[in-house]
């Protein structure tokens, strides 16, 4: 067998042009056993792509011409040596990415080295393109009642877990008045409203100008998929459609004029503590972006971070605590758990951890660990076929182009300096509390 495999200094997926409607990101492995590919389009994030995008997605999975319900279109993947069919439906930025997933057994691994692309593509082209119709023309109107009472339950259950109510309600008020700010799948009133006719117009609308960024991984040549797939798929070859769009519509804000407050109860034990800082404008391309990494390692990244140790290890003031920068955003954030009675203090003692980063007052060997661990999981990028097409996502929809030993070398060369500089930047934003009422259930931890 040739070797394809990836050497860790190597990270180079080739591009290749899918007609006029769409473009190929392969890297050639025999890392894995299986081959992942994904079709996916880009929208503007809006109320109405965050309601409908996901709720055709849906409509489109329960079935197609040839296989008429959910479970003929499973038996038919089950006969393809059990490939799989995932939906995909995420923000990235501000923009709604939505597609398909497909993995599916290496040639070289079947009987015959049977490839299974060709009938797994001409499947998702039914699911895509030849769906379930009413004698209008439209979806069928029990479908979409069904897919949009799943919806509202899933925007409903949101409630049962404290720890996503307490993120999602924060981030709306930290991002409100920019497109990432809207909720996936918007809310149950905006569900409930949507019609078949509204619907099917929104997918009709999606098949003339979709833009397919297609992202391959396995060991077959990167020839032979976009050859596969323009077979497949004639609507790439059909006329031209814009590619995609950059992962930010305007840059984010720099800096925090005032801190804005909110505070909810629900019937739980625990209240959960979320704080939003901006962090002057860095999100990909951006050359702080290393430091920006570093510095929230050591303030909440890990079991020997500040945070956690001083917060809720030293001063027991919660159950769990950590920081996340979010990197295509612009944007840092702190969550925990806690006793609400400990509320108070516990934000005074994270906001004092995080003026200890600013000033400096950590050690070499913390700042050496932080370095260790980001870069270690730069290095680790290639072990797994999400994350490579995440890499190569990023590197299609950002200004970021690094590999993943590039961007370890540069983790590895951020200085003390370099991680104050960036800390002093955090600037205070959102501070979101959720109370737990007395007499509530336990809740996740």
């Amino acid at each position: 067998m040739p070797d394809f495999s990836i050497p860790a200094s190597e990270f180079s997926p080739r591009r290749l042009p899918l007609g006029g409607r769409g473009e190929l990101f392969a890297l050639q492995t025999d890392r894995f056993k299986t081959s992942r590919l994904s079709l996916l389009t880009v929208l503007p994030q809006t109320r109405k792509t965050a309601v409908l995008a996901p709720l055709m997605l849906s409509v489109l999975r329960r079935g197609c011409e040839g296989y008429p319900n959910l479970l003929a279109i499973d038996r038919r993947t089950d006969e393809l040596w059990g490939s799989a069919v995932q939906l995909r439906d995420f923000s990235y930025g501000d923009r709604k990415i939505l597609g398909l997933t497909l993995e599916y057994i290496d040639p070289v691994y079947l009987p015959g080295q049977a490839d299974v692309l060709p009938d797994l593509s001409d499947l998702v082209r039914r699911i895509l393109f030849r769906p379930l119709t009413d004698g209008n023309g439209l979806f069928p109107a029990a479908i979409v009642e069904d897919e949009k009472r799943l919806q509202c339950e899933d925007i409903e259950s949101l409630v049962a877990s404290p720890r996503r109510y307490s993120y999602a309600h924060a981030s709306s008020l930290f991002f409100e008045g920019r497109p990432c700010g809207i909720p996936s799948g918007g809310s149950v009133e905006e569900t409930r409203a949507v019609t078949p006719e509204e619907l099917t117009a929104f997918w009709k609308g999606w098949c003339k100008t979709a833009f397919f960024s297609c992202y391959y991984i396995g060991a077959t040549p990167p020839e032979t998929i976009a050859k596969t797939l323009l077979q497949s798929f004639p609507v790439l070859s059909e006329g031209t459609a814009a590619a995609p769009a950059s992962f930010l519509e305007v840059p984010p804000p720099r800096r925090a004029e005032t801190v804005k407050r909110k505070e909810e109860a629900l019937e739980i034990s625990q209240g959960h503590l979320v704080l939003f800082f901006q962090a002057d404008g860095a999100v990909f391309g951006d050359e702080r972006i290393p430091a920006f990494e570093v510095a929230k390692e050591i303030l909440g990244g890990s079991p020997i971070s500040l945070l956690f140790m001083n917060v809720r290890e030293k001063r027991s003031l919660c159950y769990w605590i950590a920081a996340s920068f979010l990197n295509s955003r612009g944007a840092m954030v702190i969550r925990c758990a806690l006793d609400p009675a400990n509320r108070e203090i516990a934000e005074r003692e994270i906001l004092c951890q995080v003026e200890r980063l600013q000033r400096g007052e950590f050690t070499d060997e913390e700042l050496d660990a932080a370095r260790k661990s980001l870069a270690l999981y730069c290095r680790t990028v290639p072990d797994a076929a999400g994350s490579m097409e995440s890499t190569m996502l990023r590197q299609n929809m950002t200004p970021e182009k690094q590999t993943p030993e590039e961007a370890a070398a540069r983790i590895n060369a951020v200085t003390r300096e370099q991680v104050v500089e960036a800390a002093k930047l955090f600037s205070l934003d959102t501070v979101y509390f959720l109370t737990g009422l007395k007499g509530g259930d336990d809740d996740e931890v």
